[in-house]
């Protein structure tokens, strides 16, 4: 008998292979208690074989999630099987007066039935033969002649972004209202034929470019190298693509930018704003965006991070009033990031090392050597000594420019549902070797429920806060989202707050990863034991 896992001499592929073998079988069969205490011992040793053994588990999920799942037939079935009875009606020669036609002697209804079957197994079966005869083959071809409809939808002006001929992009406003198959293209103009508006940028970084909540404003970094190298811009544009006068500042925006003194990176100029004659205005220049650029839900507002452009340090949270001249940086702390919008106030999360490590960190999904991260990660990524760090977050309020600490410590980047029941944020620590640079530590990619303190109101009764109050935070009882290695998260939830959509990456100078997408029951904030997609 010939063992299927005979070892081979010097061949340390051969545990791997064995592992491999042993994590398809299991899911097929009980393994014996020999097999898989090795299996066991060998994936908690090998990172490459537990991802590998977490994905046939997760591929295994998914199919025999299919079973619970009724097929539904195609939006065009009928019409093609009614186009399919006409034809055959058509084409048939006259029966004769002795002898009734088949199709008069069966009810309409098992007609239809026969005739679908016939559709489904013609197509099935016999697409891409060639029929000699007559029979169900001919019905099937038939049938192929009929092509799916475009589907109507509510008109909606869609804007978006494409190269232009030279060099720069442009952002183009199309009317859609229908949405139609590959198969027919035809059924809708492309773009290029009824554009509505279209705004050349110059320079763009593409990956920056954020639309306004009222699609009259762009804002976008500049790439390097190019006219308006290193500057963050707005562009106005309108309906007809023209540049358009910059809405009114809100009436209270003169509070923060006069309270707060805008902080100059080192290495780098501050903001210094200009209007070029393109109608662009440069609220900043010499930095960089770090992550997402986002407007408050009610337009008045913009929110992002940026570091110098030279790396010399880290990122500090600005705020831009729009319609104002310029952003103003809020921190100066060079180790703050913006994670996104509660109502009107500003989320982001600080960095706080000890105070005899480096004071200068940096971008955490920027590090060139990026250090191990997620359970028991490792200890540096080989460029020095690992400097661990513990975040925070905080709640800014941009009109009177104050801050408000989140109850719960070591939580990074918190991202709440959109009805505030909910928030995805990664709970640990971080790491870093040169203070500068930063990777995720050791901790979990959570779920938790969001608690908002209640505050008395002018009346003396006491209401729910928005945000801010003393206590606002996570509710402290995180379920995992994620126990796989993560060195890099995006999480959204939907409008209704009741999916949640996490891309993680297990190797943060990779631009691939894996996508997650779970269901959260409203009534308990646990996860669904289904997952849609689970990685």
């Amino acid at each position: 008998m010939t063992l299927p896992f005979r070892r081979r001499h010097n061949d340390a592929e051969a545990t791997h292979d064995r592992a491999r073998a042993l994590s398809s079988r299991r899911l097929l069969e009980t393994l014996d208690a020999d097999s898989d205490a090795w299996l066991n011992r060998h994936l908690d040793a090998c990172t490459e074989c537990r991802r590998e053994d977490d994905a046939f588990a997760a591929d295994r999920a998914l199919l025999r999630s299919l079973r619970d799942k009724p097929i539904e037939p195609p939006r065009d079935l009928w019409a093609k099987t009614a186009a399919a009875l006409d034809a055959a009606s058509a084409g048939r020669s006259p029966a004769p007066a002795t002898r009734r036609p088949i199709w008069a002697r069966v009810p309409l209804g098992a007609a239809a039935g026969v005739m679908v079957l016939l559709v489904v197994f013609g197509t099935v079966f016999l697409s891409g033969r060639n029929p000699s005869g007559p029979g169900p083959s001919e019905v099937a071809i038939v049938t192929l002649r009929p092509g799916a409809t475009p589907i109507t939808v509510q008109a909606a002006r869609i804007p978006m972004l494409r190269p232009a001929a030279n060099g720069a992009f442009q952002f183009v406003y199309t009317d859609v209202g229908a949405v139609c198959p590959r198969s027919r293209p035809e059924c809708l103009p492309p773009p290029a034929e009824h554009e509505t508006s279209s705004v050349n940028l110059l320079g763009v970084k593409p990956s920056t470019v954020t639309l306004s909540p009222n699609s009259n404003q762009v804002v976008y970094e500049s790439e390097e190298g190019s006219t308006a190298g290193s500057k963050i811009l707005i562009q106005p544009v309108t309906d007809t693509g023209e540049a358009s006068q910059p809405p009114e500042s809100p009436s209270d925006s003169s509070s923060p930018s006069e309270s707060l003194a805008p902080s100059t990176p080192p290495g780098s100029a501050g903001p210094t704003p200009e209007a070029t004659p393109s109608g662009q205005i440069e609220i900043a220049s010499g930095v960089t965006i770090i992550g997402d650029a986002k407007y408050s839900k009610d337009g008045k507002w913009l929110a992002f991070s940026a570091a110098p452009k030279d790396g010399s340090a880290g990122p500090d949270l600005y705020i831009y009033p729009v319609g104002g001249s310029s952003a103003t940086a809020v921190t100066t702390d060079h180790r703050t990031y913006f994670s996104g919008w509660l109502g009107s106030k500003v989320l982001a999360s600080r960095i706080v090392v000890p105070a005899e490590a480096p004071q200068s960190p940096g971008n955490p999904k920027s590090s060139g050597e990026p250090a191990a991260s997620g359970h028991n990660n490792g200890q540096g990524n080989g460029q020095g000594h690992a400097t661990e760090g513990r975040p925070t977050s905080f709640l800014f309020d941009p009109v009177n420019g104050t801050s408000t600490d989140l109850a719960a410590s070591d939580v990074w980047m918190p991202v709440v549902d959109p009805k505030g029941r909910f928030v995805a944020y990664w709970s640990g620590s971080l790491r870093s070797t040169d203070g500068v640079t930063w990777q995720l530590g050791d901790g979990q990619l959570v779920l938790d429920g969001w608690l908002e303190s209640a505050t008395p109101d002018a009346t003396g009764a006491a209401s729910d806060a928005p945000e801010g109050a003393a206590g606002t935070g996570p509710a402290g009882h995180p379920t995992p989202v994620v126990t796989s290695h993560v060195e890099d998260f995006v999480a959204k939830f939907d409008p209704e707050g009741i999916r949640l959509a996490v891309w993680v990456s297990e190797n943060a100078k990779a631009n691939d990863g894996r996508l997650h997408l779970v269901v959260i029951d409203p009534a308990t904030g646990g996860l669904e034991k289904s997952a849609p997609l689970p990685g």
